[in-house]
């Protein structure tokens, strides 16, 4: 059986299932999205062929709403190490060190999730300044980077848990 299997049958308990749901929620919120923006193109494609009446703002709906989809379902793939992984010589290296490469790969990662968060909230703060906004719906442009950015933050606090528990409890990314 594999972790994420043991951990869908038997919930953890403290921090651990405290981020186990918190993640579930942020990919619940995804898909829930997810099915808006295929509703919104289904209206959108209906009312073009049908009415010759496109629906307003769907190109940028469907914009906005992708980040979304995206950003929010990337905790829970972090959270649960569902990441895809190349292995050329991982299988061969002792229980230890497949534990330290993966933490190393995960400190790697939330190094870099946190220099994408700081150049995203800056980028995100100039649209911001300036005033930009979409077209037809008038959205600041600056929320969807600003968005990203705290998302990205949360993805590298995860990655620094789970390179911890690889580093202190011996955990290894799934092969």
């Amino acid at each position: 059986m594999t972790e994420i299997e043991s951990r869908e049958l038997a919930p953890r308990r403290g921090f651990p299932g405290l981020l186990d749901r918190a993640t579930r929620l942020l990919a619940l919120v995804s898909g829930v999205l997810a099915g808006t923006m295929m509703m919104i193109t289904v209206i959108d494609v209906g009312g073009r062929t049908f009415f010759n009446k496109p629906l307003i703002g769907a190109f940028e709906l469907t914009e906005l709403l992708m980040a979304c989809i995206v950003f929010l379902a990337l905790p829970a793939v972090t959270w649960g190490r569902d990441h895809v992984t190349v292995t050329v010589a991982y299988e061969h290296f002792s229980p230890r060190a497949q534990s330290l490469t993966t933490a190393a790969g995960e400190i790697v990662a939330a190094l870099t999730c946190f220099i994408l968060s700081w150049r995203a909230w800056l980028y995100g703060e100039r649209l911001l300044n300036v005033g930009e906004r979409t077209l037809e719906l008038g959205v600041p442009r600056g929320l969807v980077p600003s968005g990203v950015a705290v998302i990205l933050v949360v993805l590298g606090i995860l990655f620094t848990l789970l390179a911890f528990r690889a580093l202190f409890l011996g955990e290894r990314a799934p092969a």
